[in-house]
């Protein structure tokens, strides 16, 4: 008798464990204590931003186009930020005259990192900006597309340092950790962009996170370094249901407005990883005027289960 009572109690036991679980990735099990009750999703999706704000211009003559001036842009740019709402932003091209012009209209909503790439105050920086509501920063570091990443360096037949920024970025909602990554590759040196295309790449794939990498990488999908970045990682633009491929360059050229051309800013995710819900570039002028030299490209995506 005592020995059934035992398996009895040990049964009961394994049974309420089983269906005491209560939240399992971002399904959340209904605690009411019906039987049968499907889980509740709960919408874990989020919404990423890669944005070339464009360097401070410094054209002084009578003939520059007054269009490009922080002063004029930056409202602009921060209207596209907020109609896009993002989660998480990667800046491109960013300096101290965009921090002044515009980090004090998005303070509020979110936490900020940014590493000079020549260690200078006029140094461009590949900026991250993420919502503190919605991410807890882990951990960030950034480095130079070279052959010495890990010290201020200037990479293969480079002109320019070229770096990339990395947040490690905690979900609030389900907990799980995600690596973000933002970089500016070199637009006219052949070996840097080659190699430094499989740097970055490499380093977003062996991360032990899923991995989110954006960017100007300054060459379009018809590149051979193109296609090493879709052998290794999803474009999120060719997943995407319904996504509309066009030019996420301008060159204050009106043509470029929804021209179906190609891109050069990407958005590249771990293959398998993310259910990516939309892919969009805000092409078009915002009161009349270019906002910068590049459109915005705008992902939402989830992880997967």
């Amino acid at each position: 008798m005592r020995l059934k009572k035992t398996i009895l109690v040990l049964l009961l036991a394994l049974f309420v464990g089983v269906v005491g679980v209560g939240i399992v990735g971002c399904e959340k099990i209904d605690d009411s204590g019906e039987p049968n009750e499907p889980p509740t999703k709960v919408d874990c999706s989020f919404t990423v931003m890669s944005y070339n704000v464009r360097t401070l211009n410094i054209d002084l003559s009578e003939t520059r186009n007054p269009n490009d001036d922080i002063s004029v842009r930056g409202p602009l740019m921060i209207s596209e930020i907020r109609k896009a709402d993002p989660d998480i932003i990667g800046v491109q091209e960013w300096l101290f005259a965009h921090e002044a012009a515009m980090l004090n209209e998005l303070n509020d909503d979110y936490e900020y990192i940014a590493v000079s790439r020549d260690g200078s105050i006029i140094g461009e920086m590949c900026a991250i900006l993420y919502k503190s509501e919605r991410f807890e920063l882990v951990d960030t570091h950034t480095y130079w597309v070279s052959e010495t990443p890990e010290v201020k360096s200037k990479g293969w037949d480079a002109k320019l340092y070229r770096i990339c920024t990395v947040a490690n970025l905690k979900d609030k909602k389900n907990g799980k950790v995600i690596r973000f990554g933002n970089v500016h590759l070199d637009n006219v040196a052949k070996l840097a962009s080659e190699n430094g295309t499989k740097l970055v790449i490499d380093r977003a794939v062996a991360s032990e996170y899923p991995a989110i990498q954006v960017g100007d990488f300054n060459y379009d999908i018809t590149s051979k370094n193109y296609e090493y970045c879709i052998e290794k990682m999803d474009d999120a633009r060719l997943v995407a249901p319904n996504a509309f491929t066009t030019s996420t360059y301008n060159g204050w050229n009106e043509k470029k407005i929804m021209d179906g051309g190609n891109p050069i800013d990407h958005c590249l995710v771990t293959k398998d990883a993310f259910n990516i819900l939309s892919y969009e570039v805000y092409s078009h002028k915002v009161d009349g005027l270019f906002a910068s030299d590049h459109f915005p490209v705008v992902i939402k995506m989830e992880l997967k289960d």
